[in-house]
């Protein structure tokens, strides 16, 4: 989940953030003050075993909160803060030599930790005044205040050094936190793309099939139907001319289906363009309509400018219209028109048929009827848009405008 820091009023770093991070030093610099004002205490000989033992339990119970600092801060800053700096002030009593070494070596972390913890600045001056007038205080009370001139200055230069690290302690816990949420979210996004990249082939693979296999297998169909007709009226010469082209178009329906599968192989596509595609178009709907008892009229200019991968989808459009009107339809007459905007270089197909029509507001809901689901899915790719336009006994009119120079990277 994506945060805002700018409007909380302290920064959520409670889970493997800048806090966690910056307990290990703090716990170092706590055992370093404990052993130097321990050390200090002993020189000057005024060593009571009862005070060790309270000030070696508040250091001990001052780190405990160190530690579990992610947890606390959470709602309870403020009350872990004040918490804090009493435990400070009350252990510098224990040790009076050294507690000029507590105060100075405790507070500034204090005020350090505020600055990851706190997102404005006047929270964090708010700790620094706070943890300033402790220390003066207690200074004060065990009659360091003539030694407040070397103090101040010591304890500002401190402030000043740890401020200094704290600031670029945390911007780098943060650079790293949003690099490995960035890192993540580009994993999730990865997974995404892969899904998403399986699903699209599968479409592929569904609609190669469709256009290869099932069309081919359907014209072949027909062809038996026709020659099976002309036998029953002992027709053999015109039924056994009928078997051989059904035999070519099977061969071809092969060669098509293993030009697929060496296609999704190679993740390549048809790099037909140019003029070839008014060609194929011409060469697709006198195949799709041989042996049948319907005329069917091509109108295309001599030559278009299109990227192979337009040609590739269009071409499987116009045989699937065609496919569609022969087998569904029962159309006696079927016209496409292609033709290309100069202006834009859009290409405009037309396909028409005087058939059954169908309710184009049902057909998608009937199972097996694939071919529409196919088109649809090929102008999406394409980037154009597709008109279906039918009724039952008025005939089908599909019109499909794509973009003629789209790549398939695109």
């Amino acid at each position: 989940m994506k945060r805002d820091v700018r409007s909380s009023p302290r920064q959520p770093f409670d889970d493997n953030g800048a806090i966690s991070d910056s307990r290990v030093p703090i716990l170092i610099w706590i055992v370093l003050i404990y052993g130097a004002a321990l050390a200090l205490q002993l020189i000057e000989g005024a060593f009571h075993w009862i005070n060790l033992l309270f000030f070696t339990g508040l250091i001990v119970l001052q780190a405990s909160l160190y530690w579990h600092s992610p947890s606390l801060v959470v709602k309870r800053a403020w009350i872990y803060f004040l918490v804090q700096g009493l435990l400070v002030y009350s252990a510098s009593y224990l040790v009076p030599t050294g507690s000029p070494v507590v105060l100075l070596g405790l507070y500034p972390v204090l005020i350090g930790q505020s600055i990851g913890i706190f997102n404005k600045r006047s929270r964090v001056v708010i700790v620094s005044l706070g943890c300033y007038s402790l220390m003066l205080i207690a200074l004060a009370v065990m009659d360091w205040s003539r030694d407040f001139a070397l103090i101040i200055p010591v304890f500002i230069l401190l402030n000043v050094i740890v401020v200094s690290y704290g600031l670029l302690f945390f911007r780098q816990v943060r650079a790293r936190l949003r690099t490995q949420s960035f890192l993540r979210e580009l994993e999730q996004t990865h997974r995404k793309v892969e899904e998403l990249t399986l699903a699209n082939e599968r479409q592929r693979m569904a609609r190669d099939l469709h256009d290869t296999l099932a069309q081919g297998l359907a014209g072949l169909l027909m062809q038996l139907e026709a020659a099976d007709a002309h036998l029953d009226k002992a027709n053999l010469e015109r039924a056994q001319d009928i078997i051989k082209r059904a035999m070519q178009s099977a061969r071809t329906t092969l060669s098509d289906a293993r030009l697929v599968i060496d296609d999704l192989r190679q993740n390549g596509g048809n790099e037909a363009g140019d003029g070839d595609f008014v060609r194929l178009a011409r060469e697709m709907a006198d195949k799709l309509t041989a042996y049948k008892s319907l005329s069917v009229s091509v109108e295309a200019p001599r030559l278009l400018p299109l990227s192979g991968f337009v040609t590739e989808h269009c071409l499987h459009i116009v045989g699937e219209c065609i496919a569609n009107a022969v087998k569904h339809a029962e159309a006696k007459r079927i016209s496409v028109t292609i033709e290309q905007d100069p202006r834009t270089d859009n290409l405009r197909l037309v396909v028409q048929d005087d058939g059954i029509g169908f309710n184009t507001d049902t057909i998608d809901q009937l199972s097996g009827h694939y071919g529409l689901v196919g088109i649809r899915e090929r102008v999406r790719l394409l980037g154009g848009e597709v008109d279906i336009r039918s009724g039952p006994g008025e005939g089908t009119t599909i019109e499909v405008t794509v973009p003629g120079r789209k790549g398939e990277s695109e």
